[in-house]
């Protein structure tokens, strides 16, 4: 190992360094990297699954040991070369003296500031990175899948943005917390061994480009958040390159500064969050927060129909949704209209020229039946009766006629915008409880709105649910033992490598210590292991009632009928159903293609038939009977016959719980 000096036009007053050789440098690299990915990949979510703090927390606290592991590492290689661990050897040998400059050699601390300009610049390059699960989101409501491609379903924990979650509301200790953890990982560990003992060592083996080799290793270091190595690459050389004008890493401990004060604001809109609300002693109902306005689709005269592309198989394709279709000729479109979306504000053309058999108002009134026997279930009393069932969806327009003497409790999520109601409101809230069209039309209906609503949402989104869930938990510890709410319907769902996974997760078993069902988009507490849901469709003009009468849903048939099989779903009616509209009081949409946001409102209105037929019901017992009960059928196409089931039967269901 032979001394160069630090940098190019240093003053000789620069203490050289002994050089390390290109394999020594590799060999340190790796030393440093390994034990992040053993800590990140292995130790952190063994650690993760049993304790009860929340995972991000875990996940940061288990990274600490690798950092501390890089200060030894430095600290190894100092005492190594020099033989002691003085200042003076620090200060000479891992460039911690004061910034020199780069002309005349001399110390001067004012260099300091040349790294204010250097912020905006790293703290986009950050921004960027810390926000690239949000780009995914975007990116898929788009129409691009990552879902299957692995390397992109990193867990929800190791993303910086789980640290503004609401539910470290009113933690104040973790800005403190957070900034000495910024301050042990970022100064101490990665700036002392990348930019302090590395980079002065490493111009023998790399001559001129040592600082691009030194942040090329520093963003592959990152192999434990592999994400970002692009984005630590570009801020690397950045560091690398300043500390080597300078001949000191406190430049670019400055430029990181810039990662301190983000994540110092992170975790302040985390703290600063609106607790949930204390439920008052004694409850009094109904208990309305807001009354969001009417949101009105009014499309205007349409100078042709939309066409609908059966490959597609999304929703919406044929939306004639509060448009005056008047002035058209349809007779020739009964292929279109037999997928359209409409509404009760749709302006449709006379008889004579609509196709033979569409009458809209005979589709919107078969809409309304459930499906499946649910209607016999009423009449002999079985509605829902007495049995509280939460929604936890978007802005609700709560005086619609369908629910508005059902609804018992009204409230938003804290911080979420105010805004008009939303279609996807009243859509669930009747699907499960509507008095003319849903499943349990005499439950006692609780809803939380504002999820899913506004950009905050996209960075929180599960976060959102947990706090809502909790709430739910909270109002149901006031009710009266005859008047529980059994159930919850949230029409999303959760995955590991979605924001807010394990929050949800942990929410779900405080309602479930609580005996409360939370249902989402594919599964519900209680479920076997492997068991999720899904929805069936309907012909137009198919009988409800009639087992015969369904089919894969529209936007899964595609890939049912290629060979794809759901295996250990429970599937319930969803295409084809008639819904509240969030344009008035009286008002109604008919939904053509339903998507998996219409299967939790009516398996949780299932469940309050349930439990009012036996009030001992646990989501376990439900499950297993719900699959014991349930009907396999046969349906056909292009001459060849597919099992579909298990389909729900809610007749024999409540039979055998009853």
């Amino acid at each position: 190992m032979n001394p160069v000096p630090p940098h190019e036009g240093a003053s000789l007053a620069v203490p050289s360094v002994k050089q390390l050789a290109r394999r020594q440098v590799l060999t340190l690299w790796a030393a440093a990297a390994a034990p992040l990915l053993l800590l990140a990949w292995i130790v952190a979510p063994a650690i993760i699954s049993k304790v009860a703090l929340p995972a991000v927390v875990v996940y940061w606290l288990v990274l600490m040991p690798g950092m501390a592991w890089q200060i030894a590492l430095a600290l190894w290689v100092i005492r190594r070369q020099t033989g002691r661990l003085d200042w003076a050897a620090l200060r000479d040998t891992a460039w911690l003296g004061r910034p020199r400059d780069p002309r005349t050699g001399a110390p001067r601390l004012r260099i300091l500031w040349r790294a204010l300009p250097y912020w905006p610049l790293v703290g986009l390059i950050l921004l960027i990175a810390i926000l690239a699960p949000v780009w995914l989101l975007l990116a898929r409501r788009f129409g691009f899948e990552y879902y299957d491609v692995a390397l992109l379903r990193w867990p929800a924990y190791a993303n910086l943005t789980e640290l503004a979650s609401p539910e470290f509301a009113g933690q104040w200790p973790l800005l403190i917390a957070a900034l000495l953890g910024w301050i042990v990982s970022a100064a101490l560990a990665e700036e002392f061994l990348f930019r302090g003992v590395l980079l002065p060592r490493m111009a023998g083996a790399f001559r001129r480009g040592d600082w691009a080799a030194n942040a090329l290793l520093f963003a592959l270091y990152h192999l434990y958040q592999y994400w970002l190595i692009p984005f630590r690459l570009l801020e690397g050389l950045i560091l690398a390159r300043k500390a080597k004008r300078y001949a000191s890493l406190w430049p670019p401990v400055a430029i990181r500064a810039v990662e301190a004060a983000g994540l110092l604001l992170l975790v302040g809109l985390g703290v600063g969050a609106k607790p949930l609300t204390v439920t008052p002693p004694t409850l009094s109902f109904p208990k309305i927060d807001r009354q969001p306005a009417p949101l009105i689709l009014g499309r205007g005269t349409l100078a042709a129909l939309p066409a609908f592309n059966p490959a597609f198989g999304a929703p919406f394709q044929v939306d004639v949704r509060g448009a005056d279709l008047s002035t058209l000729d349809l007779r020739g479109a009964a292929g279109d209209l037999a997928y359209a979306d409409f509404d009760t504000r749709t302006v449709w053309p006379p008889a004579e020229r609509l196709p033979v058999g569409f009458d809209p108002a005979q589709v919107m009134a078969l809409g309304r039946d459930p499906g499946l026997g649910v209607w016999s279930l009423h009449a002999r009393g079985i509605t829902g009766r007495g049995v509280g069932v939460a929604i936890i969806d978007q802005p609700l327009l709560v005086e619609h006629a369908e629910y508005a003497d059902r609804l018992r409790w009204y409230e938003e999520i804290p911080g979420s915008p105010a805004s008009t109601a939303a279609m996807h409101g009243p859509a669930v809230a009747s699907l499960a409880v509507g008095k003319t069209l849903g499943v349990a039309p005499e439950a006692d209906l609780y809803y939380i709105g504002g999820a899913a609503s506004g950009a905050a949402s996209i960075v929180l989104y599960s976060h959102d649910y947990a706090q809502a869930i909790r709430r739910v938990v909270q109002i149901n510890a006031g009710l009266p033992a005859d008047r529980k709410i059994r159930a919850i319907s949230i029409s999303s769902g959760w995955l590991p490598w979605i924001a807010g996974y394990h929050d949800v997760v942990a929410a779900v078993a405080q309602a479930e210590a609580a005996g409360i069902l939370v249902v989402n988009v594919d599964a519900a507490n209680g479920m076997p292991s492997g068991a999720g849901l899904m929805g069936l469709g309907r012909p137009l003009l198919a009988d409800p009632n009639r087992f015969e009468s369904y089919e894969p849903g529209v936007f899964w048939a595609v890939s049912f009928y290629a060979g794809s099989r759901l295996e250990n779903r429970l599937l319930v009616p969803m295409d084809t159903r008639t819904m509240a509209s969030p344009a008035g009081s009286t008002d109604y949409a008919f939904s053509r293609i339903g998507g998996g946001s219409w299967v939790p409102p009516y398996v949780v209105g299932l469940y309050a038939l349930a439990a009012q037929a036996d009030p001992t019901v646990t989501p376990q017992r439900f499950w297993a009977a719900a699959l014991r009960t349930a009907r396999t059928i046969q349906v056909q196409r292009a001459g060849q016959s597919y099992s579909l089931g298990a389909i729900v039967d809610p007749v024999a269901l409540i039979n055998e719980l009853k």
